[in-house]
Order: structure tokens, then C-alpha cells, then sequence
């Protein structure tokens, strides 16, 4: 059949080829579909020419087109035809945040345009569970994501899929990272009213936005940061000063990042 590809509410001039179609038969091009006006068949039974309609509100989707000649013969073509929706497709534009850390619960916004009614959206690759999808509007999704503590780590693709089977893919939306861990510090050891000290902090996931601060094991003054630069996913270098007084003991380094907050103790 060609065109194959039905669009609701329109007509569509259509050719079928075969063999042994006879003058008079008879189309059946499925639900919410139906023939307008004749049906012509060639002289030599090998095509037929005629004009389909779907409805407006037909449901998208294949359909089977069965062809009954008058003498009783008949075929049916399974799937060879399909409905598509007069809707446009959905599309996305972009997702909030565009990072997840292993382990945790976050709410994506997924922004773009054409986001009907029954529309679902999730993430590719394995690791992750999804709530319900909240339609906020045309415009905005909202998608609850569990990420397990072993998920895999690397780009996802983010699917909004509408009701119609209609959907849109951005690939590599959104990053599943290692999660925020601090798992070192060298050197280790400081002395009271060292000034412009260099630590360098050992972990994982760290970005721009990690603020770091040492906690002493008691009241009094401390070990101050003056200074933090990123290095790299897994490196910080602080800048300290440790005051003249500071008190002695094992100190816990925390690492915090939004409502993400983890330490490094001793």
C-alpha cells in the first residue's frame, strides 16, 4: 500500500498492488477508517486505486486491510496501514537537573512543547525507577527518579512518550554519577597557626558547587578554608589556616552540595 501512513481526520489517495483483484470488490481498511467514493481496479487485477478517510478521533495505530472479491475470495494484509495522530509529536527542549547521583531521589523537569494528556516520560539504561509522570502543562513534565546505589554510571537518553504512541528522544540528558564521597585527605596531619596550608581531598563526583568545612572534635577555635579549587571529579585543593589555639584532636572534613551533605570523620 502507498502511502501506508494515514494522518486523522484526512483523506489520502492510496494505491494497493497484488494480483487477482476483480472489478467490484470490496475494502475494509479497518476501525475508524473507511473508503470515500469509488474503488478502482486496473484491467490486468494487479492494483487497486482509492481514496481513504480516517476519522478525526480514530485511534492511531496499525490497522489490517482486508480485500473481498465478489466471487467470495479474499485476503487480508496484516498492519498495512497506519493511523498517525493530527497532533503534533512531543518535543524536548531540555531536563533539570541534568545530573543524578547514585542512591538518590530527584524530581526531573523536563521542559518542551506539544506534552498532551497520558503523556509518560523516563530514562534509558537500567538502575533507575520512575514515579508517575505529573503534566504540569503543554510545556512541562515532571518526573520522579529513584537511582539505585549500584545504577550505571554514565549518559541516559530522557523518552516522552504521548498516549498516541507519538514520542521525542534527547540523548544523553541527563548523567548518573558516582555520588558525592569524600575519601581523603593528604596530608592528614596539620599544626597549630600553619597559614596557607595545602590539602588535597580525595572523592568522588565533586563539582563546582561542593563547599567543604572542617568540624573540630570540640569547642574552640579550628582549622579555617580559605580557599577551594576543584581539580577534577575526584580532587579539591583547600586552601586552610589553623589557628594559633586550634584544638587538638580528629577532625571531620563534611562535604555539601545542595541537601547533599557527606563527611570524611577522623
Amino acid at each position: 500500500v502507498v502511502p501506508d501512513t494515514l494522518l486523522q481526520g484526512e483523506g489520502t489517495d492510496v494505491v494497493i498492488t497484488g494480483r487477482s483483484f476483480q472489478r467490484g470488490l470490496t475494502l475494509r481498511p479497518g476501525p475508524g477508517v473507511r473508503v470515500s467514493g469509488g474503488v478502482s481496479v486496473s484491467a490486468d487485477g494487479g492494483s487497486i486505486r482509492a481514496r481513504l478517510v480516517a476519522d478525526a478521533q480514530a485511534a492511531p495505530g496499525p490497522r489490517d486491510l482486508q480485500i473481498i472479491n465478489p466471487d467470495g475470495g479474499q485476503v487480508t494484509a496484516p498492519g498495512a496501514l497506519t493511523v498517525e495522530s493530527a497532533e503534533p509529536p512531543p518535543q524536548i527542549a531540555g531536563v533539570a537537573p541534568a545530573s543524578v547521583d547514585r542512591g538518590a531521589q530527584v524530581e526531573l523537569t523536563i521542559t518542551g512543547q506539544a506534552f498532551r494528556e497520558g503523556v509518560t516520560a523516563r530514562l534509558s539504561g537500567p538502575g533507575l525507577a520512575f514515579g508517575e509522570t505529573v503534566r504540569v502543562d503543554a510545556e512541562t513534565l515532571r518526573l520522579p527518579v529513584t537511582v539505585a546505589a549500584n545504577a550505571a554510571l554514565g549518559a541516559r537518553d530522557v523518552v516522552v512518550l504521548d498516549a498516541d504512541g507519538a514520542f521525542d528522544t534527547l540523548p544523553g540528558a541527563v548523567t548518573v554519577r558516582s555520588g558525592l564521597a569524600v575519601e581523603g585527605v593528604d596530608p592528614d596531619r596539620v599544626i597549630r597557626g600553619d597559614r596557607g596550608l595545602l590539602l588535597t581531598v580525595r572523592g568522588q563526583a565533586f563539582t563546582d558547587d561542593v563547599r567543604f568545612v572542617f568540624q573540630a572534635p570540640g569547642p574552640g577555635a579550628g582549622v579555617a578554608i580559605t580557599d577551594a579549587v576543584r581539580l577534577g571529579a575526584t580532587r579539591f585543593l583547600l586552601t586552610v589556616d589553623v589557628a594559633d589555639n586550634a584544638v587538638e584532636g580528629a577532625y571531620t572534613l563534611q562535604a555539601s552540595r545542595g541537601a547533599e551533605t557527606v563527611a570524611l570523620p577522623d
